[in-house]
């Protein structure tokens, strides 16, 4: 069994390309969005763009099961803050855009919103253990 901790160096490393993979999906369809490509293409493109997105829970599980039981526990903490988090950004902005007080939000912003709840649930998490 894996038993490095979050503050791996290795563990950040990932995280921190995983992260810029994110950010370069996001710019890619976004610079897709407004191009002449004919529409095959784009589509085509978009499957590409999506495909990681795809993986992220099977690459998530595959890495959960093969760490220890504090591990996962930490794990476990940092999901939990990162569905009520979420959940309630959501929440509130929905009632926001509801009132007439705020406008659509990017699709883009909710995603962020999981994964930045999720890495800050996994300090903090990580933190409590130590």
């Amino acid at each position: 069994m894996q038993t490095s901790t979050f503050s791996d160096p290795m563990y950040l490393t990932r995280i921190l390309a995983a992260a810029g993979l994110g950010a370069a999906l996001m710019a890619g369809a976004v610079v897709s969005g407004g191009s002449d490509l004919g529409a095959p293409l784009r589509i085509a493109l978009a499957a590409l763009l999506i495909l990681p997105f795809v993986l992220i829970y099977p690459l998530v599980w595959r890495w959960h099961r093969r760490v220890d039981e504090m591990l996962q526990m930490v794990h476990f903490r940092a999901c939990l803050f990162s569905v009520c988090t979420s959940a309630g950004l959501f929440g509130a902005a929905g009632v926001l855009q509801a009132c007439g007080l705020i406008g659509p939000l990017h699709a883009f912003l909710g995603f962020i919103s999981v994964v930045a709840t999720w890495s800050l649930g996994l300090m903090l998490a990580d933190r409590s253990q130590h």
